[in-house]
């Protein structure tokens, strides 16, 4: 289980496997960034994405080591939320005070991983963010 310490700045890993003999304990405290908001699992379960709001970044922790492998990746003002694509090649953060949401490459295969790739501006303040499984072509809007 990861969740965010705010005050402390990292996010803490507890262990939830019943037989383990350090369950319910916290295992490891991964420094991310400046206030750490939101956390996100990929789908693998191999890495961990982390919502920085007062250094507006996205830090990923490594599931396996528990360490943050690579520097943050800079988003916009006041990173609230960060969501996955359905096959976890896509991160999608919601920045509360920019009115965008930044894209980033979260495919381990591709060369601009780990790289903010777009940024979509909005009329309103993004908070929350979910993305929905599209199985066509056709634009969401237009399903019925």
């Amino acid at each position: 289980m990861y969740v965010t310490s705010t005050l402390l700045n990292s996010v803490s890993v507890i262990d939830t496997e019943p037989a383990s003999p350090t369950f319910g304990a916290v295992v490891a405290a991964v420094k991310t960034g400046t206030h750490p908001h939101w956390v996100t699992l990929s789908p693998d379960g191999t890495r961990v994405y982390v919502t920085n709001r007062e250094n507006e970044t996205v830090a990923m922790i490594d599931t396996a080591s528990n360490a943050v492998p690579l520097p943050a990746v800079k988003v916009g003002r006041s990173p609230a939320q960060v969501a996955l694509s359905p096959d976890g090649t896509r991160g999608f953060v919601a920045n509360l005070n920019s009115r965008n949401v930044t894209v980033i490459d979260t495919d381990p295969t591709s060369p601009t991983f780990h790289a903010a790739v777009a940024t979509v501006t909005l009329e309103g303040r993004p908070f929350s963010i979910a993305i929905a499984a599209i199985t066509s072509r056709e634009s969401p809007r237009r399903r019925p």
